[in-house]
């Protein structure tokens, strides 16, 4: 073995080997109380001693050495809502400069030069996202009302007939049914969203890293509150009063206005949201249960 690294959590993409084969360099990232870090590493192949390259809080992907061995290209996120560019770094001096700079993003786990260095190959990823509407729910009559900058990466109604949802930046926004006037309620970054059946609060998660709570603010963004530290995928209640979301492994019940939390599922086997039924007398949720070699996701009710 060339070295035990005992506190990664995942490790990223392929090592790579320099050009005269004496130092590999790996990517992966690590969890910090409950912050997840990602480094890139070189590692001597003579003593299998370790030397950090770069750390950074928003990703690392792929690496390849440039041929002369004093630098390599990689795939990396210099901030919570950066894109995946390629960045060069030189080897030993471990500087870090952006080798792009555009509007599509990389795709973490490939990128290579050929062996003269005049040529490289990554992969571009562009997204297209945008929010439709369907006439009595008829996909044939759809019809875009969003466009330009991606959007709809969760959506939910308003009981006044307006849109609540997540863009490409994870912001939370607002928006009339025309897609036109689109206002930022919370700069995030948002995960997962809810709006209260009573038209007073939306209800979402923020993550950054390893942390994630669930916030209520007004349909216009004011009042943003924090309700619960540790907490996904809420789901707001018809009369708007109380809501449930997923901690600790299970489906818990809070009322609007926070305070103490209610377990309603000790283990849903797996990371898992809930939704909560129009009468608000039922809450279905997902559960993950294994048999044999399979995992198998069901829905159930409590």
């Amino acid at each position: 073995m060339l070295k035990a690294i005992d506190d990664w959590s995942l490790v990223l993409v392929p090592p790579a080997w320099s050009p005269d084969g004496k130092t590999v360099v790996v990517s992966f990232d690590t969890l910090k109380g409950k912050q997840i870090l990602f480094f890139l590493t070189a590692i001597s192949v003579a003593d299998g001693s370790m030397r950090q390259l770069y750390r950074s809080e928003y990703g690392i992907g792929t690496s390849t050495w440039l041929p002369d061995g004093k630098g390599l290209l990689l795939v990396a996120r210099d901030s919570q809502r950066g894109k995946e560019q390629l960045w060069s770094v030189s080897y030993p001096g471990a500087e870090m400069r952006h080798f792009t700079n555009d509007l599509s993003r990389y795709s973490d786990n490939s990128l290579e030069l050929t062996k003269d260095g005049t040529s490289l190959v990554a992969v571009q990823v562009n997204t297209d996202a945008n929010v439709f509407l369907a006439p009595d729910g008829d996909a044939a009559r759809a019809r875009q009302i969003t466009t330009g900058e991606p959007n709809g990466f969760s959506v939910a109604w308003t009981p006044d007939g307006k849109l609540v949802t997540r863009n490409a930046a994870n912001q939370l926004t607002m928006m009339e049914a025309s897609g036109q006037q689109s206002t930022v309620l919370d700069d995030g970054p948002v995960a997962t969203l809810s709006v209260c059946g009573d038209g007073k609060n939306v209800l979402y998660a923020r993550v950054k890293g390893a942390e994630f709570k669930i916030f209520r603010a007004g349909l216009d963004g004011s009042g943003a509150t924090q309700l619960v530290d540790g907490a996904l995928w809420p789901s707001c209640s018809p009369d708007g009063k109380w809501f449930t979301y997923y901690y600790q492994r299970g489906i818990w019940r809070m009322p609007i206005e926070g305070g103490q939390g209610k377990m309603l599922v000790e283990n849903t086997g797996g990371p898992g949201n809930s939704s909560i039924s129009p009468d608000g007398r039922f809450v279905a949720f997902r559960i993950q249960e294994q048999e044999g070699n399979a995992f198998l996701l069901k829905a159930a009710l409590v």
